[in-house]
Parts: C-alpha cells; sequence; structure tokens
C-alpha cells in the first residue's frame, strides 16, 4: 500500500537537494589557490568610493591599484544587490557578518548562484569597514569575488572565498567593464 511521505520528510528533502545544488553539490567550482599577498584586493569589505579613478595623491593610486588587482584576479565580477546584512552571532560572541546578495549582472566568470552569502569574519581586513557602512550597504554594488578549496569537516575540500564590494555607479561599472574587456582579451591571446 503506497502512503503519501509527511509533509515534514517532503520539505526537508526539497530542501537539501536545493542546498546540493547551490553549494555546487559534488563539483566544486572554484579558482586558483588562494595567494595572501591578495588579501588588499579581497579584504572581505566594502568601500563607498563612486568612481576611485578620479582620485588623486598617494591615496588615488593605491584605490586604482586594488580597483585594477580585484579586475585582474577575480574569479567573478557581478552587479548585485545587496539584500540584506546580518551580524553572525554564536553564543554571544560576534563572529562576524553575512551578507546576502543577488546577482543582477554577471559582468566576468560564472558566480556559484544567483544568491550569494558572503562571509566577513571579525578577523578579515575589510571587516570593520563592513560594520561602518553597515547602514549604507543597500542596492546595488559590484562583488568581486574569488573563490579557491580549504579543507572542510572530515578533510574534505569546500569552496572557500573572499570578496570586496564597490557602488555600482554608472561610471564605476563603466570603467570596470572596459578593464574586463582587456583581461578578457589578454586572456584569449
Amino acid at each position: 500500500m503506497n502512503r503519501p511521505l509527511p509533509l515534514s520528510i517532503v520539505l526537508t528533502a526539497m530542501f537539501c537537494a536545493l542546498c546540493a545544488g547551490s553549494c555546487g553539490g559534488a563539483e566544486l567550482s572554484v579558482g586558483a589557490p588562494w595567494n595572501p599577498e591578495d588579501a588588499p584586493f579581497f579584504d572581505d569589505g566594502a568601500d563607498l568610493i563612486e568612481n576611485p579613478t578620479v582620485l588623486a595623491g598617494t591615496w588615488g593610486g593605491r584605490q586604482k591599484n586594488w580597483m585594477e588587482g580585484r579586475v585582474q584576479l577575480a574569479d567573478v565580477v557581478a552587479v548585485v544587490e545587496i539584500q540584506a546584512v546580518q551580524t553572525d552571532i554564536d553564543a554571544d560572541v560576534v563572529n562576524g557578518t553575512r551578507i546576502d546578495v543577488r546577482v543582477v549582472n554577471e559582468l566576468y566568470g560564472v558566480p556559484p548562484g544567483d544568491r550569494i552569502s558572503l562571509q566577513s569574519l571579525v578577523t578579515a581586513p575589510g571587516h570593520e569597514l563592513i560594520v561602518r557602512y553597515e547602514k549604507r550597504l543597500y542596492g546595488n554594488f559590484i562583488l568581486f569575488y574569488r573563490s579557491f578549496a580549504v579543507e572542510g569537516p572530515g578533510r574534505k575540500k569546500i569552496a572557500g572565498h573572499h570578496f570586496h564590494l564597490s557602488p555600482a555607479s554608472p561610471e564605476l561599472v563603466d570603467y570596470v567593464k572596459k578593464r574586463l574587456a582587456l583581461r578578457i582579451d589578454a586572456e584569449k591571446g
């Protein structure tokens, strides 16, 4: 006799299937191994500079260098909409901040899904900026995303990531698209 499965079992199975699909399932999709020298580019932080290309002096040079590093090294560059910024707390200890984003426009590479949860741990170089700008992290930003394999539970390889968020101003999106076009041409050639 065939009896219908309880709704809780059906919902649990659907949730597990969804998680397996969004986490890459059996195939681990990552970029090059993480290089600690790339930390200034992918600091797990954000900035609010709408057009770093017009800045001058030492600060302007540093910002342009960081932007170029992000453009050249990111596995994924996309315009994303920030949907939620939440503090991760475990037993009354703040571990970091989670930023949930929805991919609006892919500019380079293939995002791990149309929705991504970014993690900025309290130990990350850019975490202070995430906390400082939390109330201003809404709307569209450019996501510069690096993914790499890390050892997870049971010595199983899982995907780790580092990122940086910059405002998706028309000037910055245009600049990033032009720099990405040069990167793509160099990769082909």
